[in-house]
């Protein structure tokens, strides 16, 4: 794991899905008045990364600016784009690894 946070600003919105433990880290959109749901296509506008687990329901934080500890979803170097909304700081061998990404 390279994945570091530099704490910026969040916000809450609720959960328009539940949130797993593997859900962590995951870049999301907005799905609704005050909702979000896990991002799951390149084309999907992507608002930040949410932090923790969630409910159905429940609000969670979601990092809107800074640098967040991201899941990531293909293999990346450090200095690439990360979709539209961010830059990788570190890099990922893996799918799945840790890293940190600052959002634009």
């Amino acid at each position: 794991m390279s994945g570091y946070e530099v704490k910026g600003q969040t916000i809450s919105l609720i959960a328009g899905a539940a949130v797993a433990k593997a859900d962590r880290f995951k870049p999301v959109k907005i799905s609704g008045n005050n909702t979000f749901t896990i991002s799951t296509v390149a084309e999907d506008v992507v608002i930040g990364v949410v932090q923790n687990e969630a409910k159905l329901g429940e609000a969670a934080q979601i990092m809107i600016a800074g640098v967040t500890m991201f899941t990531a979803t293909a293999v990346v170097a450090a200095g690439a784009a990360v979709g539209t909304w961010g830059i990788a700081l570190t890099g990922a061998t893996a799918i799945g690894d840790i890293i940190a990404v600052k959002i634009k």
